[in-house]
């Protein structure tokens, strides 16, 4: 891997405008991989908990009821 030097936005200073990227040993890298491995866990079970709720809805009422097709829901006129 090349050593690059990365143009910041310019603050008008012309030599205080470049930094110099330097590679990362493993433990350098580590919260960085932990925070990546946290997020995903987090959305991971968050998508558990909504799928878990969602599916465990129950319809208050019957099908038949629901559907208007239930003998005492019509209405003589």
């Amino acid at each position: 891997m090349k050593h690059q030097i990365d143009p910041a936005p310019s603050s008008g200073n012309p030599i205080g405008g470049y930094y110099y990227r330097r590679p990362l040993s493993a433990s350098e890298l580590l919260p960085a991989v932990s925070v990546g491995l946290g997020a995903a866990l987090l959305a991971g079970l968050a998508t558990f908990y909504l799928t878990k709720i969602y599916l465990q809805r129950t319809p208050l009422l019957p099908d038949q009821r629901r559907l208007d097709t239930h003998p005492a829901s019509s209405r003589a006129t």
